[in-house]
């Protein structure tokens, strides 16, 4: 395995927070929290990659591909503006269902702490706070990531709950609203509270729960009860109604509310999650700063496949991989197979598959493990 270990002025800009694109204020409609989350994701982002960067990658052809399309987008942020003023970044393009950052990911040491919270702050970057959230809590099950990592990993979670409070606090009057029959004004309300954060996944499904009365009142269909949920019942959700529910699993995965309708795939998910997945992320919940057993991860990591959560599902798996310590086994390829396939399918995945299915592999590695953790 190539080292490539982060030098200790990175750690120290880990460790301070410290920002290093300006105090330009951000302009409104946008939150300011929304605008210094994304500001603190992309200054990690900036330092990750450096250190990804840095060294021989003649042996590690993804890292290289990856970098460059990263090094394309960023020519276009001028981070001493606005964040309002940068164009989109699309962390799903770059990021989710780029076969060239899955290919580096797998050039890089299982679970790795810089990966996992460069993965993290992409994510951020362009404003997927909850999904980034998630990312960081499944990086704390690493017992032995370093600490001043551990503590950037903190300040960078506290950025991902800061992003959605004002947005969030304005789906609460939008709730009271539909809960006085008002559904217009709710509407009115979430429509308010995405124009502050737009990848507020509660926002888009209560902006679908409502947009669905507004639907059953015109169609002259009885309402359901207060808080209950149509699986596969019910008048079928429009297409408006639809999109607005499968906006908010894109943006909060865990939203369980949100899988609803006759979708059989969403149901699917609806069950995995109901019944392992979020049982599995409440324990893990409970005492983020405290590894949970293997077998919860691994529940979890079923759960996260099955409802196609697939890069929540190989993160928790990489973690997996790492607590072991020995490397890829024979019965990770198959997990592996299913949500590598489903995110990024083609040619390049093949050959990452087959790379990783051979004899011992070459990886980098951007900070080491504390080698004395249990």
């Amino acid at each position: 395995m190539r080292r490539c270990i982060v030098p200790a002025v990175f750690l120290m800009a880990l460790c301070l927070g410290r920002a290093v694109f300006g105090d330009t204020a951000p302009a409104q409609p946008v939150s300011p929290e929304l605008a210094a989350a994304r500001r603190q994701g992309w200054t990690i982002t900036t330092l990750l990659v450096t250190a990804l960067r840095a060294g021989d990658n003649s042996a590690f052809p993804g890292i290289n591909a990856w970098v460059k399309d990263f090094e394309r987008v960023a020519t276009h942020i001028d981070a001493k503006r606005p964040t309002e003023e940068w164009p989109s970044i699309d962390v799903d393009r770059l990021v989710t269902h780029n076969p060239n950052f899955w290919q580096a990911y797998y050039e890089v040491a299982p679970a790795d702490p810089g990966l996992l919270m460069l993965h993290a702050a992409l994510l951020l970057s362009d404003g997927e706070g909850t999904r980034a959230s998630y990312l960081i809590v499944i990086a704390k099950q690493r017992a032995d990531i370093p600490k001043e990592v551990q503590a950037a990993l903190g300040r960078l979670l506290l950025h991902t709950q800061k992003a959605g409070e004002q947005s969030n606090r304005v789906v609460s009057e939008g709730t009271k609203l539909h809960d006085n029959k008002d559904y217009k004004g709710a509407i009115a309300k979430y429509r308010e509270a995405l124009t502050a954060w737009p990848q507020n996944g509660l926002a888009h499904y209560e902006l679908g729960y409502s947009t669905y009365f507004q639907q059953l009142i015109a169609e002259g269909a009885p309402l359901p009860p207060p808080d209950s949920m149509q699986i596969n019942a019910g008048k079928t959700p429009s297409p408006a109604v639809a999109d607005e529910y499968a906006r908010a699993r894109r943006h909060d995965p865990f939203q369980l509310k949100a899988y609803q309708g006759d979708d059989q795939q969403v149901i699917r998910g609806f069950l995995a999650l109901g019944e392992k997945g979020l049982p599995a992320w409440h324990q893990i919940t409970a005492h983020i700063n405290r590894p949970v057993d293997d077998a919860v991860l691994e529940q979890l990591a079923d759960a996260c496949q099955q409802s196609n959560n697939h890069d929540l599902a190989l993160t928790i798996r990489q973690v997996l991989v790492a607590r072991r310590g020995q490397g890829f086994a024979k019965s990770d390829f198959p997990f592996i197979t299913v949500s590598l396939r489903s995110l990024a399918p083609g040619n390049q995945t093949e050959r990452v598959l087959k790379r990783l299915a051979g004899a011992a592999i070459e990886v980098r590695q951007l900070i080491a493990p504390e080698p004395d953790a249990k």
